[in-house]
């Protein structure tokens, strides 16, 4: 049997230790914060500690043979010859263990305040986004529409409800829209309910038949005027004008189907901005709007509507609110064409994208839930 060397057994568990300790963490808070990468390596530099720590003073395994036999009496004598230096070892090792796990926790509870402090950064940085420039004069490109024209605000409203199709999909939509909040656990928090462009006030009284409180809010004289003497309670004023008077933490659900299509991208940037600051923790947000995707649909009927400025494509508006604070819980493709209208071959990989472009879903839907924590006591939004 080759004689031992001490050094190369303890250089060997060295390098063990460096090699083991540099393995790569898997951990999304590594991006977070890159000590945690540091703190992993220390504890798994201590486990392996502890692992060599019960190895000091065993006599290695021994196997049912001659060779082996001979050599484990060696071993023992040579221990014997040890016994004072073998506690020594013992000692170092604990000292250096309970030293390490020392350190270890010391950083744990460290990285555990940094992780707080970090988390705390992040919301204040998405207050700064929902409160910076609010109130003041509105950016360029946001300003509230000028006085409305009573015939003009007339043949809009009536040529889009021709525009609309089929009223009992229209409804079936909004029931699934209703369905689809209700649904999610928790549910909209109490408060009143917001239709932006509420139109002739289809959801204003599917959602009132359900006993909460809901206000339309209609910039078209003639869909303020049906919906009043419907009696269905609604404000004739500009939709982001009214998102601005707003108090904070006052709306539970905001809707806007079809709204925000018809203005500049710097008015929805605001409209989602002041959605943010006046719902509820917990509110909800929901946006339907033309499906860009869809080429029929981008290309002509949305352009049949003469109050249309703009396409918002549905990855553009998830990133905006995203940006605000809010979360996407549910997306929906809407409209979609009869199967009987689409392209013949349909297993074709090629025919599937000309019917998904051509006869796809003509409209989608994002509802998100507003995750932007509240202000302190005694502080605002605005």
């Amino acid at each position: 049997m080759p004689p031992t060397n001490l050094r190369e057994v303890v250089r060997g568990f060295h390098t063990r230790v460096i090699r083991d300790s540099v393995r790569p963490l898997h951990s999304t808070s590594d991006k977070l914060l890159p000590g945690l990468e540091t703190l992993g390596t220390l504890r798994l530099a201590y486990e392996e500690l502890c692992r060599l720590r019960g190895g000091v003073g065993r006599l290695p395994p021994r196997p049912n043979t001659l060779r082996a036999r001979i050599g484990a009496r060696l071993v023992s004598v040579v221990q014997r010859m040890l016994f004072w230096y073998t506690p020594q070892i013992l000692r170092f090792h604990s000292a250096a263990t309970l030293a390490m796990e020392a350190t270890c926790m010391t950083f744990e509870k460290q990285m555990e305040v940094l992780q707080q402090l970090v988390g705390e950064i992040d919301e204040l940085r998405l207050e700064l986004r929902v409160r910076t420039g609010s109130p003041g004069p509105p950016p360029a490109g946001a300003e509230c529409r000028p006085v409305r024209d009573p015939p003009l605000d007339a043949f809009e409203f009536e040529f889009r409800s021709k525009l609309r199709g089929s009223a009992g999909i229209f409804q079936a939509n909004l029931q699934s829209h209703l369905e689809t909040i209700l649904s999610i656990a928790p549910g909209p928090p109490e408060g009143p309910w917001v239709d932006l462009g509420c139109g002739a006030g289809e959801w204003c009284r599917l959602v009132g038949d359900t006993g909460r409180e809901i206000c339309g809010v209609e910039p078209n004289t003639r869909a303020a005027g049906d919906c009043r003497r419907a009696g269905i309670d609604v404000e004739q004023r500009d939709c982001l004008e009214f998102l601005r008077c707003a108090p904070d933490y006052s709306i539970a659900v905001i809707s806007s189907f079809h709204e925000l299509e018809r203005h500049g991208f710097p008015y929805v940037f605001e409209s989602i901005r002041q959605a943010a600051r006046i719902l509820k923790p917990g509110g909800f947000l929901i946006i339907e709007a033309t499906n860009p995707a869809n080429v029929l649909a981008s290309s002509e009927r949305f352009w049949q509507d003469p109050a249309n400025s703009r396409l918002l494509p549905d990855a553009t508006i998830e990133a905006l609110l995203c940006h605000f604070g809010f979360r996407v819980v549910s997306r929906r493709e809407l409209n979609n064409s009869r199967i009987e209208d689409r392209f013949p071959l349909a297993e074709l990989d090629v025919v599937k994208k000309l019917n998904h472009h051509f006869y796809g879903a003509g409209d989608y839907a994002l509802i998100a839930k507003s995750f932007l924590p509240p202000a302190p006591a005694g502080q605002s939004r605005s």
